[in-house]
């Protein structure tokens, strides 16, 4: 049996059945899950002056709707890249089922994954592993803290 690195991952979706999906399937493979329902809930997204902690990441691996109330998952994660959030990049991915060309054209200009929603969990949980690797190849320091606290 493939075994799989934990990682702490936050969710971002307006749709409750999305969180629940998610924060499900992927705790049953082991992994830390923190869902939101309103992209103001990260702590980049309440302050201003608010920036990321240079010692401790709040999550491996970010996953976030574009389409919710407050804010878009456009707009969060520009916010988060402003304010030094230290996930990497390669490790934050929309998940969306919209149709607009001035989202795509924003999807393609940031360079996140997208996964289009209805999507196949078998594709989130591939990538998860991408993430996983990519964060093994990381010097200690730069991993993220497994606690709790650090996003929330």
């Amino acid at each position: 049996m493939l075994r799989r690195k934990k990682l702490k991952i936050i969710i971002i979706d307006d749709d409750p059945a999305i969180n629940l999906l998610l924060e499900t399937a992927l705790s049953k493979l082991g992994h830390d899950v923190l869902t939101f329902s309103d992209p103001a809930a990260c702590p980049l997204a309440q302050k201003e002056t608010y920036t990321c902690s240079q010692d401790l990441l709040c999550a491996d691996v970010i996953l976030t709707d574009i389409v919710m109330p407050n804010m878009s998952g456009i707009d969060l994660l520009k916010f988060q890249e402003e304010r030094g959030c230290r996930t990497l990049k390669e490790n934050k991915a929309f998940i969306s089922a919209t149709t607009k060309d001035e989202h795509f054209e924003a999807i393609a200009e940031l360079g996140y994954k997208h996964f289009v929603k209805p999507f196949k969990l078998v594709d989130i949980v591939a990538w998860l592993d991408e993430c996983a690797n990519r964060i093994a190849d990381l010097p200690i320091s730069q991993t993220p803290a497994n606690d709790n606290n650090s996003c929330q």
